[in-house]
């Protein structure tokens, strides 16, 4: 709730309009994965945009309890912020609603309340979700989607990446479920209500078992995992990783600016 409290000051400092979703419901928390009522909020603001069309940036601002979560998901919720300052005073085409959503860990329990209480006007205009979840640690920056008619964020922020010296890859028909077919991260809720996301994550497909998991060599971190784990830390990644951080987030920034401004424009 601190973590909220702080994300909305930021907001509101702004100049925005912030817009507090509490919600509860069952998760599974821990190792054992208890089932559990959670009670948590998400954190709302909207930039109006010339149309009512509207692309949702979303981040959940929760960590584990083993983690100090400075990329899962500190990291994400930075670009977020980010993004919303940047854009607060700048003409856009779409509508913008910034989500950070609460309780990811334990189900994602906050970007299915937010879908789940949106009008059917509000889902019928939302015409895309991007997902900012641990953008900073891995040794590779990834944006995956949906396959079929879905692909359109994602083939363009690829295009527009190799085009302006940034090296953004894809993994296509990604299985990003767990392996009891639930979804792993904020992306599942709108997949499931047909709408269209660009899920942009830093690690490496090249290590461990190639399943997304290994972010970085096996020397480093938990043997290759940075996520959930206490090395999730700030200073830990700019100690062994110097200069990844910036790097990072000053590209996941400048490829959604890109896609907010241009995409769909032509």
């Amino acid at each position: 709730m601190q973590a909220a409290d702080y994300i909305q000051t930021v907001l509101r400092d702004i100049g925005y309009t912030v817009e507090r979703q509490p919600f509860t419901k069952i998760g599974w928390v821990g190792e054992d994965e208890i089932e559990t009522r959670i009670a948590s909020a998400n954190v709302l603001a909207t930039k109006a945009g010339e149309s009512e069309e509207i692309i949702v940036i979303g981040a959940h601002y929760d960590s584990v309890d083993t983690a100090l979560g400075a990329d899962d998901n500190a990291s994400g919720v930075g670009v977020l912020l980010e993004l919303a300052e940047t854009f607060y005073d700048t003409p856009t085409r779409y509508t913008l609603r910034f989500v950070a959503f609460g309780a990811e860990e334990v189900g994602p329990l906050g970007s299915a309340a937010y879908v789940e209480q949106l009008s059917a006007i509000e889902r019928e205009n939302t015409i895309a979700m991007i997902n900012l979840d641990s953008v900073m640690a891995g040794d590779r920056l990834y944006v995956y989607s949906g396959e079929g008619r879905e692909t359109a964020v994602r083939d363009w922020a690829l295009d527009w990446a190799t085009h302006n010296g940034f090296n953004l890859q894809t993994i296509q028909h990604v299985n990003l479920d767990d392996e009891d077919g639930y979804p792993t991260a904020d992306y599942g809720a709108f997949q499931d209500a047909g709408i269209p996301f660009a899920y942009f994550e830093a690690t490496n497909w090249t290590l461990g078992k190639r399943d997304g998991y290994t972010q970085v060599e096996r020397s480093y971190g938990n043997n290759g995992a940075i996520i959930h784990t206490v090395y999730d830390r700030l200073d830990y990644l700019d100690e062994v990783f110097p200069g990844r951080v910036d790097e990072r987030l000053n590209a996941v920034v400048s490829i959604v600016k890109a896609i907010v401004s241009s995409w769909g424009t032509a």
